[in-house]
């Protein structure tokens, strides 16, 4: 059986191997700074415009948008950034090979992205938070969820946000 800690820890480990500097990296965290990891190691990111999550969501309410992504990419990791105003869900490194979905980007190997420590789950102010925290070591967001979200909300038009819970 493994722990709560000892699967945060991996968590952390396995993000931690796309860093430049791994030691630079998890120190940051441990001081609860973000840090910088390049996609197409492990990974590689969604990048997904605030305003069509929130329309997906149907409100902009942080902790009814975490939940609603928390459902609707079944548990797959999503990181917070720059401001609150982009999401990014963790996909895998192939996604970007057959992404063809409008409304959203992904990211291509060798960019980096801000990642908070693993254990921040909540925003404070503006920082970054995940949204919805890794699961486990490789436990990434289903490329093909994330784009029918994307798509749902850009094939609809609807450029209202309910605030709804």
């Amino acid at each position: 059986m493994t722990t709560g800690a000892e699967r945060a820890l991996a968590v952390e480990h396995w993000l931690l191997i796309s860093a430049s500097d791994v030691s630079d990296a998890y120190w940051a965290w441990k001081e609860g700074d973000v840090t910088f990891l390049r996609c197409g190691a492990r990974f590689t990111a969604v990048r997904l415009p605030a305003d069509v999550v929130n329309r997906a969501a149907g409100t902009r309410r942080a902790r009814a948008v975490d939940a609603f992504l928390a459902e609707a990419l079944a548990g797959g990791p999503v990181i917070v950034s720059n401001g609150h105003h982009t999401y990014y869900a963790l996909v895998s490194r192939a996604a970007g090979l057959a992404w063809a979905s409008r409304g959203a980007a992904v990211l291509a190997p060798g960019t980096w992205i801000e990642v908070p420590p693993p254990s921040r789950t909540e925003g404070r102010g503006k920082e970054a938070y995940w949204a919805v925290s890794m699961r486990e070591p490789g436990a990434l967001c289903r490329a093909d969820l994330v784009a029918a979200m994307v798509e749902s909300v850009v094939s609809s038009g609807d450029e209202s946000c309910t605030d709804r819970v």
